[in-house]
């Protein structure tokens, strides 16, 4: 059996298993290494084009490098540098309804930019990526618009091009049974938006938009993409191989949330991989270090800067919320640290540590040696998520009680409505347990939450846009990205993440165009539980994505190996004394 060292020096850094088609996956730049087809490998005709084709292809407008570059950084352009462009590179579209969607300064040349070459637009949450996306396909002349997005955000993009002015056919496919229009043929010109997770299920759809031939493709919220072995990555991917490079444009407010090596799948869609660094494999080795016994990546620290520097000349765009958006302040933050009964949580913990004494002893008996690290590993995989998710769950119940309180006196404290509360929460049983309380209390609140569907989320973000109720209890994984809730200013985080970039994607449904007030959030800290834990970690992470997304560089404190605690971490950081302890009972 080929071994993870082997298997990287055969494919390369990026290499990943697909556990459900038993296939090694790669990005199609790394066929070749140092101009040379990797050896020992029979590599396709096909594949062998297609590689090529992805490491010579033209990422820019020749000649106009610069211009892309400046407006990739620039929160405005003058009307000079507008009518130059207009009239030496493309025009806006008759269609464009400047009345109800006249863009807002920034737009113009992060539009610009992107159209030029920079098609990562990776601009802050909360400035009006879609628009800039919209205007791109209007100024390319698109005839056949593709737009993959989460699927909550497929009925307000297909709003979001009406808006504009869009006069032709809008398709917007959903989740469910299929429907009698969603056999009728794809328009010989028009939009059409398709969820990410239904265009990995559907391979039928899959390949009638590849028929379609696409001449615009944007993804949004791209990050999604997080591992090349991923369905919703390869079927993101099976299409954009069959789009022209130009044409290929990727949204995202936080283009890296942990390290580098998410960039990956990104820049294989825009095309970029190849030309700019040489391919996934050279990417990595560049830019990360691979620990074989976490069997995952940790960035160089010396290379970020590196890093940061390349995108901003040859790949995104990227302004600072408050550059572009001078009227919005900066969200105040505040910790509220609980002194909680923690019976509860030492019960989950004792729980996670007889299943994990259960396990080595299971194991011991069947093979007569305690686990080696293979199967520690492949322990975690497949439970470390499960164990740590259910001491969140045991650290956010102790934490309900304050949580009550505390939205009792906002509601108390705003009998106008003005600024009516979002509560977030991860786990649903929290979800229904504050939901059942503030039922029983009379509280005008709704839910965006996993499980429902586009049309009651819709309807529950315009409710609350609308001030018909005071509380809208969301989930930081459904309600997370893309919603626009500038209604009140106020949120509460009963549950947080590990990740920093997801925590600030929260901030950022409110904290975004339309906002009129300086936003407060307040996050529920339970002493002597999980939560301490991925409060320090959320500050760790944070660092990572500052140097290359080029925020606060002079604070930047880049991790170590050992620093990048994950759940698979703190359950290995359990089970090791475990097994060491086991050890000397088979001695004997």
């Amino acid at each position: 059996m080929t071994s993870r060292a082997e298997l990287l020096h055969l494919l390369g850094y990026a290499a990943q298993w697909d556990r459900e088609a038993k296939v090694n996956v790669i990005p199609v730049t790394d066929v070749y290494l140092n101009g040379q087809l990797r050896p020992q490998v029979e590599w396709s005709e096909e594949a062998q084009w297609a590689a090529y084709r992805a490491l010579t292809a033209k990422v820019a407008v020749s000649g106009l490098e610069e211009q892309a570059e400046a407006c990739g950084r620039v929160p405005s352009v003058d009307e000079s540098f507008k009518s130059w462009f207009e009239s030496s590179v493309a025009s806006m579209p008759e269609w464009w309804d400047w009345d109800s969607r006249e863009p807002f300064p920034h737009q113009f040349p992060g539009a610009y930019s992107a159209v030029l070459g920079h098609r990562l637009i990776a601009d802050a949450p909360g400035v009006g990526k879609t628009n800039t996306a919209i205007m791109c396909a209007g100024l390319k002349r698109s005839k056949r618009i593709l737009v993959v997005c989460p699927p909550k955000l497929s009925l307000n993009w297909g709003h979001e091009f009406a808006q504009a002015g869009y006069p032709h056919q809008i398709r917007v496919f959903r989740a469910g049974p299929l429907r009698k229009k969603d056999k009728e043929p794809l328009p010989d010109e028009g939009v059409v938006v398709v969820g990410d997770s239904l265009l990995a299920s559907r391979d039928a759809l899959r390949d009638q938009l590849i028929e379609w031939c696409p001449d615009f493709f944007v993804v949004d919220e791209i990050h999604r993409l997080k591992s090349l072995a991923s369905k919703r990555t390869q079927a993101v991917l099976d299409v954009a191989h069959h789009v022209p490079v130009s044409g290929r444009y990727g949204l995202t407010g936080t283009p890296i949330i942990s390290g580098p090596h998410e960039l990956v799948p990104i820049l294989e869609f825009t095309g970029h991989l190849g030309p700019v660094f040489g391919g996934a494999h050279a990417f990595l080795h560049r830019f990360c270090t691979y620990f074989e016994k976490f069997k995952s990546f940790a960035p160089r620290k010396h290379a970020l800067p590196e890093l940061h520097a390349l995108l901003t000349r040859h790949i995104w765009v990227r302004r600072p919320k408050f550059e572009v958006l001078k009227m919005l302040s900066k969200p105040i933050s505040s910790a509220i640290e609980l002194d909680v009964d923690v019976s509860a949580y030492k019960e989950a913990h004792r729980q996670v540590i007889e299943k994990l004494e259960e396990w080595v002893s299971t194991f011991i008996g069947e093979w007569g040696i305690p686990p080696d690290e293979e199967a520690i590993e492949s322990y975690l995989e497949l439970n470390a998520v499960g164990h740590v998710s259910h001491l969140r769950l045991a650290s956010a119940v102790t934490k309900l009680e304050t949580a009550t309180e505390l939205i009792a006196e906002h509601v108390a404290s705003d009998p106008d409505n003005e600024s009516p509360l979002i509560v977030w929460v991860h786990h649903k049983e929290v979800q229904l347990a504050l939901a059942e309380q503030l039922e029983s209390e009379g509280v005008a609140y709704r839910m965006v939450v996993g499980g429902q569907s586009q049309k009651q989320s819709q309807e529950s973000v315009d409710m609350y846009q609308d001030g018909q109720v005071q509380v809208l209890i969301c989930s930081i994984t459904a309600a997370g990205v893309g919603l626009t809730l500038t209604r009140g200013c106020e949120a509460l985080f009963v549950e947080t993440d590990w990740t920093p970039a997801i925590v600030s994607q929260a901030v950022d449904r409110q904290n975004r165009i339309g906002q009129t007030r300086a936003v407060i959030t307040r996050t529920l800290v339970a002493l002597g539980t999980l939560d301490e834990h991925i409060q320090r970690i959320q500050q760790k992470k944070g660092a990572i994505a500052g140097v290359v997304h080029g925020d606060d560089l002079s604070d930047v404190a880049v991790l170590h190996s050992q620093d990048l605690a994950t759940p698979r971490e703190i359950i290995r950081g359990l089970l090791e004394p475990i097994v060491k302890k086991m050890q000397p009972k088979i001695a004997a």
